[in-house]
C-alpha cells in the first residue's frame, strides 16, 4: 500500500500530533457552526454542509479560517471529494492521486481507490505524478482537519490544471454523489486561496491607494458575492474583468457547473476572511483566505 507522506508538515503546520490536536480544537472551538435549515423566511438558504471553500497556506496564516469550513461540515459525510489547483506543474484537465492512504501527523486517511480507478478507466481524470503531489500542499493543508473530524472518510484528491476547461463528462459523472440516496456521505470540497498580492505576484491593482488591503477586500468579496449566485458565466466575467489572482478559481468554477450541470441550487454562504498582512505600500504582499459552507 503506497502512502503520500505528510511533507508539509513541521513547516507549514506542527508534525507534532500532540501539538497539532490542541491547535485545531482551539481553532474549531472559536466557531459556532451556521450548518442546518432555515430557521426564518428572512434565512432564503439551508446549509447541507456538503459544499464547501477553503484556503491551503500555512496554518498560522490561514488555520483559523480553515477552521470555519471544517465546523461547518455535515457529520454524517463519509466520503470528501477534494479538489484544488495546481502550483507545481503546468497541464490541462484534471489529475488525481496514484496515492492509496494520506499519511497526516493524526492519522492516515484512506484514498477512495473505488472511485479513482472508476474515473481514470473512463478518462475522466489521469494520475497526478506522484513526486508533483507529494510536493503540492494544496490538498495537504486540508487532510488534518479531515483526520480529526472525519477519520473514517474516503478522499477523492482532485489536482486541476490551470487550463482545465469545462469537463461535462466529470460534472455528469459526480452527479451520483448528489443524487438522494448519496445526499448525506459525500462533501464537496474546494481548496482554494483568494487575491495575491505584491510584485512576485505580477499583480498590484490598486497601488497608490491609501489602504490597499481594504481595496483587496472589497474586490474579493465582490468575488465571494458571485461565486454565491452560483453562475459560472458572472464568475467567468468577474475573473476576466478583475484579474484576481484566485488560484483555486477552476475548481470554485467546476462546483459553480457542478450545480448548472446537475439542477440543483448552490448558494455559498461565506463564513470567514483574512489576509497574510495588511498592505499599504507597494513593496507590500499579502494573500487572502475565505471559507466558505452550502
Amino acid at each position: 500500500m503506497r502512502e503520500r507522506p505528510a511533507s508539509h508538515a513541521g513547516t507549514w503546520y506542527s508534525k507534532s500530533s500532540e501539538e497539532l490536536t490542541a491547535q485545531l480544537n482551539k481553532w474549531l472551538k472559536n466557531v459556532t457552526p451556521i450548518r442546518g435549515a432555515k430557521e426564518n423566511e428572512n434565512e432564503p438558504h439551508d446549509i447541507s454542509g456538503r459544499f464547501g471553500v477553503g484556503p491551503h497556506a500555512g496554518y498560522r496564516f490561514c488555520g483559523q479560517v480553515l477552521a470555519y469550513l471544517y465546523a461547518n461540515i455535515n457529520p454524517e459525510i463519509n466520503r470528501i471529494i477534494l479538489m484544488g489547483p495546481s502550483h507545481k506543474q503546468f497541464f490541462r484537465g484534471v489529475r488525481v492521486s496514484k496515492f492509496h492512504t494520506l499519511e497526516t501527523p493524526l492519522s492516515s486517511l484512506d484514498v477512495d481507490r473505488d472511485v479513482v480507478k472508476d474515473m481514470v478507466s473512463k478518462g475522466l481524470v489521469t494520475y497526478l505524478d506522484e513526486n508533483i503531489d507529494i510536493s503540492e500542499h494544496c490538498l495537504e493543508m486540508h487532510y488534518p482537519f479531515i483526520s480529526l473530524l472525519f477519520p473514517h472518510a474516503k478522499v477523492v484528491p482532485l489536482v486541476f490544471g490551470a487550463e482545465s476547461d469545462t469537463n461535462q463528462y466529470l460534472e455528469q459523472y459526480m452527479a451520483k454523489f448528489i443524487t438522494p440516496d448519496s445526499a448525506q456521505s459525500t462533501a464537496f470540497i474546494v481548496s482554494s486561496d483568494f487575491c495575491h498580492w505584491g510584485r512576485h505576484f505580477c499583480y498590484q491593482p490598486f497601488a497608490g491607494s491609501d489602504q490597499i488591503y481594504q481595496c483587496i477586500q472589497d474586490m474579493d468579496t465582490k468575488g465571494m458575492s458571485v461565486a454565491s449566485g452560483g453562475s459560472t458565466d458572472e464568475w467567468d466575467n468577474y475573473i476576466e474583468t478583475t484579474g484576481n489572482t484566485i488560484c483555486g478559481q477552476k475548481p470554485i468554477r467546476f462546483l459553480l457547473s457542478l450545480s448548472e450541470v446537475n439542477n440543483f441550487n448552490l448558494h455559498l454562504e461565506w463564513l470567514n476572511y483574512d489576509q497574510s498582512s495588511k498592505v499599504l505600500y507597494e513593496s507590500e504582499s499579502s494573500v487572502s483566505y475565505a471559507a466558505a459552507i452550502a
